[in-house]
């Protein structure tokens, strides 16, 4: 098992500078990504890097993302709302194949029903 990206360190504007260490080492591995989106400012962290990983020569890559926070915003009611769930999926969905094909994602949502009373 290998270990990731240590830190996301940042440019003097705050913009993301980031570096996978050992890329290399991580070409023909099937990798997957913990991902956070805790905030808008970190979801603009992590998506450089969930876009670079499967353009690592991978054989395959999952990313992991417990919690899909634009869950309350996925449909539109009134003219000039903006589904910023739709949005974030189009993101999602654009993400690089990998030499095994597609991205797996893979997300827990606890509203489900099935999961309501537990």
């Amino acid at each position: 098992m290998l270990y990731g990206i240590e830190n996301f360190r940042k440019f003097p504007d705050g913009f993301p500078n980031i570096f996978i260490p050992n890329a290399q080492g991580i070409r023909g591995q099937h990798v997957a990504f913990l991902a956070s989106f805790s905030s808008p400012a970190v979801i603009f962290e992590q998506i450089p890097v969930i876009y670079a990983l499967p353009k690592l020569f991978v054989a395959s890559f999952t990313l992991v993302l417990p919690f899909f926070p634009t869950g309350t915003s996925e449909r539109m009611e009134d003219e000039g709302d903006i589904a910023t769930a739709f949005t974030l999926a189009r993101l999602l969905s654009n993400i690089p194949i990998s030499r095994g094909g597609p991205t797996s994602l893979v997300t827990f949502d606890i509203h489900a029903l099935q999961v309501y009373y537990w």
